[in-house]
This record gives structure tokens, C-alpha cells and sequence, in this order.
């Protein structure tokens, strides 16, 4: 169960343009809170020696705004702060990836197991068919169909390697 004060936040960030960073305890307690900054023409959230000590056995929160779920620099994020779970917000719902046996995979194994999905799918009918059959149901349009894809190759990795990832969709 999410905290209550993680939803908030997160539903103060979901429509944000930039990308907003929280910290918070497993009982709710708001430790960091970033926004990201413009550094050549990039929008980068970083985070000092101080802050990643913070980081460690606790939550991440932020929003994606482009829409995108992990990437190869959240994944490593989460791993070497040894976060409990790592949480992105987008403007379709919440999606969560928790370590499991107090642990993470290393992030290399991660990243692999996600790119041999990944590359084990590509152009395979039935994804397409799972992403046709869930648009009516879940309100998605074709501009959806990369994160959808990405969700569901994040399901079957979080089983592969023994992690918990969940999806939440706003009402």
C-alpha cells in the first residue's frame, strides 16, 4: 500500500512539464524534494553525495513527463542508492519497481534482461494485440503504445528476476 503522502505528491507532479523528484520514507515521510535543471539544452536531475546517502533503503518518486517508464539511468539509481522502490509518474498512471529479498539484481542484469525482452519481441503480433485489446479498456491511443510495450516487457522482467512491479492507473 502507497503511502498516502506519496499519491499526493505524486499528484501534484503528474502534469508537471519538468521532472520533480521526492524522496520518502516507507511511513510517508518527505525527505528530498528536487526539480531538475537545464544544462546544455538537457534536463538533468542530480543528486549530491549528501542526497544519494539519503537515498539509501528509502522511496523515489518522480514524474516522466515525457511519458517514458525506467530508464537505463533511473534502473542504476535505484540500485546503487539501494532504494526500496523506485516510483515514475506519468500522465497515464504510477508505475513501481520494488527490490525484492532486501536486494536488487545488479543493473546490468537488469538492463539486459529488459533489452532481450525487448529485442525477443520486437514485431511479434501478439504484443501489438495486447496493446489493441487494452486501448478501449484503459483509454489509449496510439501515442500510448511505446510505454504500454515498455510496461509489459517490465512485467515479465520484474518476474524474471524476481521483482515487484505494478502499475497503477489514475481514476
Amino acid at each position: 500500500m502507497v503511502h498516502p503522502n506519496i499519491l499526493r505528491f505524486e499528484e501534484g507532479i503528474k502534469e508537471n512539464p519538468r521532472e520533480h523528484v521526492g524522496i520518502f520514507s516507507a511511513d510517508g515521510r518527505k525527505l528530498l524534494e528536487k526539480e531538475s535543471i537545464i544544462v546544455n539544452l538537457q534536463e538533468i536531475c542530480s543528486f549530491d553525495e549528501n542526497e544519494f546517502v539519503q537515498m539509501k533503503n528509502q522511496i523515489l518518486t518522480y514524474n516522466h513527463p515525457t511519458g517514458h517508464l525506467f530508464t537505463a539511468e533511473d534502473i542504476t539509481l535505484a540500485v546503487d542508492a539501494q532504494l526500496v522502490e523506485i516510483r515514475i509518474v506519468t500522465h497515464k498512471g504510477s508505475f513501481s519497481l520494488k527490490r525484492s529479498l532486501n536486494r536488487w539484481p545488479e543493473s546490468a542484469t537488469i538492463l539486459m534482461a529488459f533489452e532481450e525482452v525487448k529485442m525477443s519481441w520486437d514485431y511479434i503480433p501478439s504484443h501489438e494485440q495486447d496493446f489493441r485489446d487494452a486501448a478501449p479498456r484503459e483509454g489509449l491511443d496510439y501515442s500510448d503504445h511505446d510505454w504500454y510495450i515498455q510496461h509489459l516487457i517490465w512485467k515479465v522482467v520484474a518476474e524474471q528476476l524476481g521483482m515487484h512491479y505494478e502499475k497503477t492507473a489514475y481514476e
